[in-house]
């Protein structure tokens, strides 16, 4: 059996569940059934939206007090006997009581592989995201191109353009598309954007590049979206074409090797090499990380493109495509979209341009 006890910023609860509970709560998985259990504020509003198979029973109707005294009771009641699997993410001090009761806990990973290939349905839910995203992206051109260059700093309506700006117009336009960003987003520039998690603070300036990575979550379906472009507005360095270049090579390269049975540690070569031939570095500098990550209802969860990663493709995962080059002195390129394998290869949820220079 399967047991849970937290809220749904654990994603294999909010797969499993579809709906949102900030307060702690027990879930529980077994032969006997699939059951939640809530406070008095959250199960009206969970009975009247789900439409699963799980059952939810008021925490009221549990004797015990003590989370701990919750949790045997919950095993005992509505358990099947079996061995209690729980994830990583189990509070320790929950576990060190059931197991000084004499409960047997097994670490698992969860619903990793259920989640691993995603259904129809979940495939339409980050299409339709990152057409959300791709507007964004429409609207940081659009201030990148409306931006006039004073002594290479850039001024939108009189005022610096700076990165807290466009991340702050971009917040408005996800929120106005029912949409969040709970692990923010990147605007870099120059030296910022060769730092591949840099969020990018303060002034944006000409003739550098400016990475733009947005990874938002749709507040109705749950599913996140992630892509990123990197612009210059002006003129790019002969280095940072170059780069440029590079990376939308080994993008191409790796999402024409994409097919169902292609080890992941293969596709993230395709890419390494196409960098390598261009003459930049792979490993400690240059390419420094890896190729992609599975999308879904978390951020980043399995398959990785890596090199050491084992498995292969398989129809219906959902994985970013993403090379990058990143140099202090040059700045950072990366390119990401987002991706389906599927029978024949795979199909391209992005569907957005990567004109990369504005005037």
């Amino acid at each position: 059996m399967k047991l849970y006890y937290g809220t749904t910023t654990d994603p294999d609860v909010l797969f499993r569940l579809q709906h949102q509970i900030s307060d702690p709560f027990f879930y529980i998985e077994s032969e006997a059934g699939r059951r939640v259990f809530l406070n008095g504020l959250e199960i009206e509003a969970f009975t009247s939206q789900h439409t699963g198979d799980v059952v939810a029973i008021p925490t009221s109707a549990l004797a015990g007090e003590a989370v701990s005294e919750q949790a045997l009771e919950v095993i005992g009641t509505y358990g099947d006997g079996s061995a209690v699997e729980v994830t990583e993410r189990f509070p320790l001090s929950l576990a060190d009581e059931l197991r000084s009761s004499g409960v047997v806990l097994e670490v698992t990973n969860g619903l990793a592989h259920e989640r691993l290939r995603k259904t129809t349905a979940e495939v339409e839910a980050v299409a339709a995201n990152m057409q959300v995203t791709a507007g964004a992206f429409a609207r940081v051109e659009e201030m990148l191109s409306c931006a006039v260059v004073n002594d290479t700093v850039l001024f939108l309506d009189d005022t610096e353009l700076t990165s807290e700006y466009i991340k702050r117009q971009l917040t408005h336009y996800f929120v106005d598309h029912d949409m969040d960003c709970p692990h923010n987003m990147i605007v870099s520039c120059g030296v910022d954007a060769a730092a591949p998690h840099h969020e990018g603070v303060g002034v944006l300036r000409a003739h550098e590049t400016i990475i733009v990575d947005l990874f938002p979550r749709s507040l109705t379906n749950f599913y996140y979206a992630d892509m990123t472009r990197t612009y210059v507005k002006g003129q790019p360095s002969e280095t940072a074409a170059s780069m440029h270049a590079a990376v939308a090579a080994s993008q191409q390269a790796a999402l024409a090797s994409l097919k169902p049975g292609v080890p992941y540690a293969d596709v993230y070569q395709v890419s390494a090499d196409v960098i390598a031939e261009h003459g930049f570095d792979v490993g400690d500098t240059g390419y420094v990380h890896s190729l992609g990550h599975g999308l879904g209802i978390d951020l980043h969860e399995a398959p990785r493109l890596d090199p050491n990663s084992e498995g292969v493709l398989q129809i219906g995962e959902v994985v970013t495509v993403e090379p990058g080059l990143y140099y202090p002195e040059h700045g950072g390129v990366r390119i990401e979209d987002t991706v389906v394998i599927t029978e024949n290869g795979y199909q391209n949820l992005t569907n957005y341009q990567s004109d990369w220079i504005i005037t």
